[in-house]
């Protein structure tokens, strides 16, 4: 499912990012690539807040749809 879908407050797990190239390598440095483990913490139309390690990140509802999670 797409993180932009996935219910707040529980670990997930990211399976696949199909954002540009240029999108991802930002994304993995800031930790969120396959396999990495994420929280939502919060959620308003798409956008959302997501924890990864000890920060938190904003991602607009584009992003958070092209980013997707189990």
């Amino acid at each position: 499912m797409a993180l932009s879908e996935a219910p707040h407050g529980v670990n997930l797990k990211v399976t696949a990012i199909t954002a540009e190239e240029n999108m991802k390598r930002h994304l993995m440095n800031l930790g969120i690539m396959p396999g990495a483990t994420i929280v939502s913490l919060y959620g308003s139309g798409g956008d959302i807040i997501v924890q990864i390690k000890s920060g938190k990140i904003a991602l607009g509802k584009t992003l958070s749809s092209d980013i997707y999670v189990e």
